[in-house]
């Protein structure tokens, strides 16, 4: 069954990507995003470590920064 709905999601996707490919990402970013940050945020508050927050505040700089260099090149 779940081979089954695999390929019957890339057909649908497939025949759906030209005109709505643009909402599909963003709810697929919007998705990935809300599971990051509800798993990653707590895990900062428990640990209680400074390192740790440091870290994942690192991360979205670096993450920031990334996108401002590949929107100056017009990727972005």
């Amino acid at each position: 069954m779940l081979g089954v709905m695999t390929l019957a999601g890339a057909a649908g996707t497939t025949l759906l990507a030209g005109r709505h490919i643009g909402y599909a990402l963003a709810l697929s970013a919007g998705v990935t995003i809300y599971i990051a940050a509800s798993d990653i945020i707590p895990e900062v508050n428990r640990d209680g470590r400074p390192a740790l927050a440091w870290t994942v505040i690192g991360g979205l700089f670096l993450f920031a920064c990334a996108d401002w260099v590949l929107s100056s090149f017009g990727l972005g």
